[in-house]
């Protein structure tokens, strides 16, 4: 989903779109998914996984299970559009 509001952002004309006015507007309360978008940029499955893999090399093989999911995952979404 990261990746799809990135997209999105991409296509539209930022001076158009302000998170924080659609947030108010529609009175979401999820400041976790707010924090991802707008600051963190990634998955919590990369974040985290990406601090165990400097600690480990199974951390590594982790990172990549993960990225695979996240792929498939959007891949699937996209389809059911």
């Amino acid at each position: 989903m990261i990746a799809q509001f990135k997209t999105s952002m991409n296509a539209l004309d930022r001076s158009s779109f302000d998170l924080a006015r659609f947030i108010a507007d529609y009175q979401i309360q999820c400041a976790a998914a707010v924090h991802r978008l707008h600051e963190v940029g990634v998955p919590a499955t990369t974040e985290h996984v990406q601090a165990i893999a400097t600690s480990s090399s199974r951390g590594a093989e982790g990172k990549h299970v993960a990225q695979i999911v996240t792929g498939f995952v959007t891949l699937l979404d996209a389809l059911r559009l």
